[in-house]
């Protein structure tokens, strides 16, 4: 999604908003490495995806989306 946001900034937030839902979430709060693959773990990268996609955005439209990283970093943190 970190190159994705060049293209549409809005569905490159939604799907990392969508892999932060509890229900793709493992109850220890690992997040899926793959669509297909529940069970991989990744490293965190996510919280780099959701900051590049965040800068990009806000470097495109000259606006912050606050709320956008504020419901990522409420996920990511916990």
């Amino acid at each position: 999604m970190a190159s994705f946001v060049e293209i549409d900034p809005y569905f490159a937030k939604e799907q990392l908003l969508l892999v932060l839902r509890e229900s793709y979430m493992h109850p220890n709060g690992q997040i899926p490495a793959y669509e297909w693959n529940f069970s991989d773990v990744n490293p965190p990268v996510h919280s780099y995806a959701v900051w590049t996609v965040y800068e990009k955005d806000k470097e495109r439209s000259g606006k912050g989306d606050t709320g956008f990283l504020e419901k990522s970093l409420s996920k990511i943190t916990s």
